[in-house]
């Protein structure tokens, strides 16, 4: 065997004719024309084969060579004084430590010399032989290795279809000088990108239209996905409402711009009126609130802010409003379209007539009865709707004589309440807890109160939790 310290210019001389050796010789070169880069690699996993002390094998790490403690060389282990390596090996299966690897010897040799718990190294080709102190199979390994730090510079680097979550996106663009050096992108875009006045072109960011919608995971990335019109579409959660055709509702306490009208109800509540849609918590932007000085004290958003609307009415965690204060709501909703005829919006219904209403929703929690009639829950826009399905939850307690009635309104902030032709009052049967549904025709009623009450409230009062779901029937 050879050392390699041993090889000079007149070894190989000497050498180099001498076809009885077997031995190769190896002339190390340094190639100086690149920058070399050190890298270290931490706590990187190794696992070793299963089976009880004693067992050998060997592992190949992810880099090799393996490097010394600074990096400037190839690392070495010729005893524990004679070392100079970044090579750490955690395992308790090897905790013994290392050896020293034997140049020539074959791997029956190599796990010979080795006793249990104890490894041996090949730096140059980056694997460790070891024999096993204990069955464990887990390990890390800390080390440091090199690279080349690369310069790239192409001129007319052109770049085709790039696929993206298996979707195909037309990049339109021909990169052209590239220069990571100066830090510098020349692109030479489509006559259609935008120039600015300094010579700085802007690129044009492209969607694409898929017939059948990608299935995306946590963390994917993708295209932005448009309509067959090429508008962009938009999901918005909870809600379903999806296609470019959104548009931001303003709606305020003198609802100003027509797009309905938002105030006062409670400290954390407001009531919202002629608005033109169904309105969707998740498609809240912001709500502004403002004093009686005009001076705007808060904004609630989606990100910082529970909100939900229910039956109209928006409720706001954690604000503490006052009676005076006042509210701007921005919020997205189907997009307004134009009848040209008579320059008005138009409002389109996406269900059939006959097959049209609303999911159920609760409309009061366990709300104590009384000996007169009160209102339960908030007022109910019926517009659109002819019949209210309500659903009640009875604890009657030691209630009795109860009876529900509906009430119309003209508005959702009227005064007057009206009786509704043909009587609306339902008796509850309350001899125990029970589950009562009612249906209730409302007559063209564009709004409704529901109310309740019992005759006798007794020693403690029975409590009512309602249901309601709107309906339309021809």
């Amino acid at each position: 065997m050879v050392n390699v310290n041993e090889i000079d210019e007149n070894y190989i001389i000497k050498h180099s004719h001498d076809l009885s050796s077997n031995s190769k010789i190896v002339k190390l070169v340094s190639d100086v024309s690149q920058a070399t880069k050190v890298e270290s690699v931490s706590s990187e996993n190794i696992t070793l084969a299963a089976g009880a002390a004693g067992t050998t094998g060997k592992i190949r790490l992810t880099y090799a060579p393996i490097m010394d403690s600074i990096g400037g060389s190839i690392g070495y282990y010729n005893g524990a004084t004679e070392s100079d390596s970044s090579l750490i090996v955690t395992s308790a299966a090897l905790a013994v430590g290392q050896l020293p690897l034997v140049n020539g010897n074959t791997e029956t040799e190599i796990y010979a010399a080795l006793t249990n718990g104890t490894f041996s190294v090949d730096y140059t080709k980056g694997i460790i032989y070891y024999k096993k102190g204990t069955t464990g199979t887990t390990g890390t390994v800390n080390y440091k290795y090199t690279g080349q730090e690369i310069d790239l510079s192409a001129s007319s680097l052109s770049i085709g279809d790039v696929t993206s979550n298996s979707q195909n996106i037309a990049t339109e663009a021909t990169l052209g000088t590239v220069n990571t050096n100066l830090g510098t992108i020349e692109t030479d875009i489509e006559a259609t990108n935008k120039i600015l006045t300094d010579g700085t072109q802007i690129a044009q960011a492209y969607g694409v239209y898929n017939a059948t919608e990608p299935t995306l995971t946590d963390g994917d990335k993708a295209p932005l996905q448009l309509d067959s019109k090429g508008k962009l579409y938009v999901n918005s959660g909870a809600s379903g409402v999806s296609g470019g055709g959104l548009s931001l509702y303003v709606l305020d306490s003198g609802n100003t711009l027509g797009h309905g009208a938002i105030t006062y109800t409670s400290g954390s509540t407001c009531t919202i009126t002629g608005n033109p849609f169904t309105l969707s918590a998740n498609l809240i932007s912001k709500l502004d609130r403002i004093d009686n000085t005009g001076k705007l004290v808060a904004t609630y958003t989606l990100a910082d802010t529970a909100m939900t609307i229910s039956s109209n009415v928006l409720s706001v965690s954690g604000m503490s409003a006052a009676a005076t204060d006042t509210f701007v709501l921005y919020i997205m909703g189907s997009e307004r379209t134009n009848d040209i005829s008579t320059d008005a919006q138009k409002t389109i219904s996406l269900v059939n007539v006959w097959n049209r209403y609303t999911d159920a929703e609760t409309l009061v929690t366990a709300q104590d009865l009384t000996d007169t009639y009160a209102d339960y829950g908030a007022v109910i826009d019926m517009r659109g709707y002819t019949h209210l399905r309500v659903g009640i939850v009875l604890d009657v307690n030691d209630s009795t004589d109860i009876t529900l009635k509906a009430l119309g309104l003209n508005e959702a902030d009227g005064i007057d309440e009206f009786e509704i032709e043909g009587g609306t009052t339902q008796a509850i049967p309350h001899t125990a807890d029970a589950k009562y549904s009612y249906e209730f025709d409302v007559k063209g009623s564009p709004f409704v109160q529901l109310q309740a009450k019992a005759e006798t409230v007794g020693a403690t009062a029975g409590d009512l939790t309602v249901y309601i779901t709107k309906q339309f029937k021809n």
